[in-house]
C-alpha cells in the first residue's frame, strides 16, 4: 500500500466512525441526509478542489447505512461556475431513516 492509499485507507476509517456515533446518536424514526462529492472518470478534476480533498467512490456513501430505511439516494451530475470558470461536479445524496 503506498502512502497515497494509506491516507485514503485512514480517511475512511475516521468517516466510519463519525457513521458509526451518527448511528448511536440518531433515535428510532430519525432522518439524516448526506452528500459527498464522487469522483468519476469522464469529469476533470475541478479547479476548486484541493489536492488534499479526497472523493469518494460511487455508491460509497449508501454502504454507511445498510441497516436504515432508504428514503431517497440520488446520484447527480451538475454545472458549476465557482471561481468564474465553468466545471462539473458529481454527488452522491441519501436520506435515510433509522428504524430501529
Amino acid at each position: 500500500m503506498n502512502k497515497q492509499e494509506r491516507k485514503y485507507f485512514l480517511v475512511k476509517l475516521q468517516f466510519k466512525g463519525f457513521f458509526d456515533k451518527i448511528n448511536r446518536i440518531t433515535k428510532k424514526n430519525g432522518v439524516v441526509f448526506f452528500n459527498a462529492f464522487v469522483e468519476k472518470s469522464f469529469l476533470e478534476l475541478p479547479p476548486d478542489w484541493d489536492l488534499e480533498e479526497k472523493m469518494w467512490k460511487s455508491g460509497e456513501l449508501f454502504t454507511f447505512f445498510p441497516d436504515w430505511k432508504t428514503e431517497r439516494i440520488d446520484e447527480v451530475i451538475f454545472e458549476d461556475f465557482s471561481g468564474g470558470v465553468s466545471h462539473f461536479h458529481c454527488m452522491d445524496t441519501i436520506i435515510c431513516r433509522k428504524m430501529v
